[in-house]
């Protein structure tokens, strides 16, 4: 389990001693906590926030097809969201990729 208070994370590993072996536990702890510290360096050198998968609400969407949609899009702004498309959206879409020439 974990908890922020003042600003410091807190995390607390509770497990079976039957089940796992202290070391193995304590193995486990340091991975964490090193990996931990390599996304915080990551996102703290950065000069602006990056969107990933989770950050939008488009569920599913892979870094891959975030990153294609953003390179895409760079033309325009920002990406600030992804959303699915309505159903009217997916209709327009599908005539477009029948017929490109329709103009529809």
């Amino acid at each position: 389990s974990g908890i922020v208070t003042n600003g410091i994370l807190e995390l607390d590993i509770r497990y079976n001693s039957k089940a796992f072996r202290k070391d193995t536990v304590q193995m486990l702890a340091n991975l964490l906590k090193s990996n931990l510290l390599e996304i915080i360096e990551h996102c703290v050198t950065r000069e602006r926030t990056e969107l990933t998968p989770s950050d939008v609400l488009f569920k599913g969407l892979t870094m891959e097809q975030l990153d294609t949609i953003k390179e895409q899009t760079q033309t325009v702004g920002e990406l600030e969201n992804v959303y699915p498309l309505t159903p009217m959206q997916k209709g327009m879409l599908f005539h477009s990729l029948m017929n490109a020439e329709t103009g529809v």
